[in-house]
């Protein structure tokens, strides 16, 4: 399972960006980053329970050349953009006190790699919306079928790709093949326990983010091996520290997801728990990633919120379903 994992289907429609000039003194702006295979116009459901909350306040919903298709590029690239997006975007006065991002789903996982190159960054507060934090290991073959009956025209041709991926996600992380689907985005976060050298090796994106692989996600990725960069196992751990110091810098960060997501697997991911490789759903804490310190969810403490949210579908984060549980975080 890949970048159709956290495929959200849309009518085909105009994008589009929208902000709101004139923003209240007291209440910094909000950006809303829409997931794969997706643009601005997705999230606007989400748009109008703020503008409903907040009236007058500046809130861009991303699309920044990074809708639909282009979705589809390597995340280290899709990140690089985002920088460069949103550096340019906030220079004026109104983010000289920082700015809150929202994500949902890949756009979620793009954020925090957002956050964590960026440094320096103005970031106040960041909310992931069922994004797959801890990676994904597969989806449903029907979630494919239907992605596919409703692809957006010229991107039919990914359709058989994305169903090799759902019966066989280890395509994306073990075998020569590997390092030309890691130039798709939704391979960049498979995450198998049961293979995780074969994901310390090959994976081109999330093992970085994650400091769980030596190497760094500024300089282009070209497919070597961890053992390659001179360390085995562990002490390939927190090569870059600087993601996480960068992370830190947050105020605040909440991890949404619903276990009636239907789209992510495990739905956990959202929560950065994940499976361990019997299967078996694993804290946070007793995930490689906590055990060591390489994610400082248990540093920052009460400036983290992880909430599973009943009844809620991968789909409907983005038109606002489940805001009451975190739009407090919003309110300065």
């Amino acid at each position: 399972a890949v970048p159709l994992l956290l495929w959200l289907a849309f009518p085909k429609c105009s994008r589009g960006e929208l902000q709101l000039k004139s923003q209240p003194e007291s209440l910094r702006p909000i950006f809303i980053m829409h997931g794969v295979l997706s643009d601005a116009y997705a999230v606007r459901g989400l748009e109008d329970r703020l503008r409903q909350k907040y009236p007058g306040r500046l809130i861009t919903r991303i699309n920044a050349g990074l809708g639909e298709e282009r979705s589809l590029v390597d995340c280290v690239s899709q990140v690089k953009d985002l920088i460069a997006y949103l550096k340019n975007a906030t220079e004026g006065p109104a983010y000289s006190n920082g700015f809150h991002l929202i994500g949902h789903s890949q756009g979620a996982l793009l954020l925090r790699g957002v956050i964590s190159m960026w440094d320096e960054h103005k970031v106040h507060t960041f909310i992931s919306l069922a994004g797959p934090q801890q990676g994904i290991t597969g989806t449903a073959m029907g979630l494919i079928d239907w992605m596919c009956e409703n692809m957006p025209k010229g991107l039919e041709w990914t359709c058989p790709l994305f169903r090799s991926f759902a019966s066989n996600p280890e395509l994306a992380i073990r075998g020569p093949q590997s390092y030309l689907l890691q130039q798709i985005s939704g391979a960049n976060y498979v995450k198998l326990m049961n293979m995780y050298d074969d994901y310390l090796s090959n994976s081109g994106f999330l093992c970085f983010l994650n400091n769980e692989c030596s190497g760094t996600l500024d300089s282009p990725w070209h497919g070597r091996h961890i053992w390659d960069q001179g360390c085995t196992g562990s002490s390939c751990y927190n090569q870059n520290p600087r993601y996480q110091e960068n992370f830190a810098r947050l105020q605040k960060a909440a991890f949404l997801v619903s276990p009636d997501d239907g789209t992510i697997e495990p739905w956990q991911s959202g929560l950065f728990d994940f499976l361990d490789e019997n299967g078996k759903v694993v804290d946070f804490m007793d995930s490689p990633l906590g055990r060591h310190g390489l994610v400082p969810l248990a540093k920052m403490g009460k400036r983290i919120l992880r909430l599973a949210v009943p009844n809620v579908q991968h789909h409907e984060w983005q038109d606002g379903k489940g805001f009451e549980n975190y739009s407090s975080l919003l309110d300065q």
